[in-house]
Formats: C-alpha cells, structure tokens, sequence
C-alpha cells in the first residue's frame, strides 16, 4: 500500500531479502501526485530518483493492484507487464449505497438542507483533490441563500475549507466528518434533485 509515498520501495526490499509475495496495491501514484500537487517539478533530480524508485517497486511486485483504467494506463507506460496489473475499484458499494428518496429527505431535514439546491464534495479532502473550485464557487454564490455546498469527509485539507469558510464568513458552506457506511445512501441520495 501507500500509506507514504513510496514505501513500496521497503516492501520490495522487505519481501526480496526475507522472502514472501510482494503485492504493490498503488493508491496513489507519485511522483505524478506530488508533480500535479506543485510539490515537485518534471525532470528535476527529486522526481526522477522518486521515479526510478517507483519503476523499482514496480518491477519487483509479483502484482500490481490499481484503482481504474487510468492509473492502469499510467503504470503500464512505465514499462510493466499488463498480466500482472489487476484494476480493483476501492469502497465499490454497489450493492449498499443506493439512491434512497426517504433517506434523503431526512437527512436534509436533519441539516437545514430541506428547500436548499446541494453542491457535494464527498471523500478525502487533500491538496490533490478539486477543493478549490468548489470553495471559490462558495465565494461567487455566498449570497444566493438557494444553494449550499456540503463537504463529507477528513484529510488533511478539512481545516483548509474551514478556514475558507471562516475568513469570507461563508453561510453556504457545510462541514460534516465521514459518514458510516449505514448512513452513505442518505448522505449521497442528499444533493439529487430526481426522483
């Protein structure tokens, strides 16, 4: 796993020095999320040791587990054998998050959202997800009592979008923590405006 940027690279080691399977389950990739981050640059020394470490984990890992085509398409761009790259969509509800038209209503009961139009951002809240374009949205809408964006969720950009929200004295902006999985048809049912 990735738990920190490229700590494969000790798994690898680990797994060929003490023996055992090494299975690279990638969920982030880096360099690219440090590179679209703005952390690093293409082509400077960082990134290309970062890579070269990368393409070493990579080449030891008996396989290599991706989230979709497009991070599949980026592994196989480094050289890897497309047999030992398996997709494995992470947190695939199907079968327990469906649209839930009471469940809805409740919940936009439960947080003043009843007669409002929802803008929702669900899922971790880091430097390499779109929080911005939602939060300056926020900012152009702050004065149309019609709509609310409702961010779900934790990471490390949570305190961003509260200090966002503070700083412009935005009204329309609703902060809720990760919603139990028992809870996630009424949370996400929240912003559909079909029935």
């Amino acid at each position: 796993m990735t738990s920190a940027p490229l700590i494969s690279v000790l798994a690898a080691l680990l797994a060929r020095f003490k023996g055992g399977r090494f299975v690279f389950w990638v969920m982030d990739l880096n360099p690219d999320e440090a590179i679209a981050a703005g952390w690093l640059t293409s082509g400077s020394h960082t990134t290309r040791l970062l890579e070269n470490l990368l393409r070493l984990s990579l080449r030891r890992a008996s396989k290599v587990v991706v989230l979709d085509r497009f991070m599949k398409d980026r592994i196989l761009t480094r050289g890897i054998d497309p047999a030992k790259v398996m997709t494995l969509p992470p947190w695939a509800h199907d079968d327990d998050v469906l649209f839930d038209a009471d469940a809805r209503e409740s919940f936009r009961r439960e947080h003043g959202l009843a007669d409002k139009f929802i803008v929702m951002y669900a899922g971790n809240h880091s430097p390499c997800h779109p929080l911005d374009t939602l939060l300056h949205g926020a900012f152009k809408l702050r004065t149309c009592h019609a709509i609310r964006f409702v961010f779900v969720g934790g990471g490390s950009a949570v305190d961003k979008v509260r200090r966002f929200a503070g700083t412009h004295q935005l009204q329309n902006i609703i902060q809720l923590r990760y919603q139990p999985l028992c809870a996630l048809s009424a949370t996400l049912s929240a912003p559909q405006t079909f029935r």
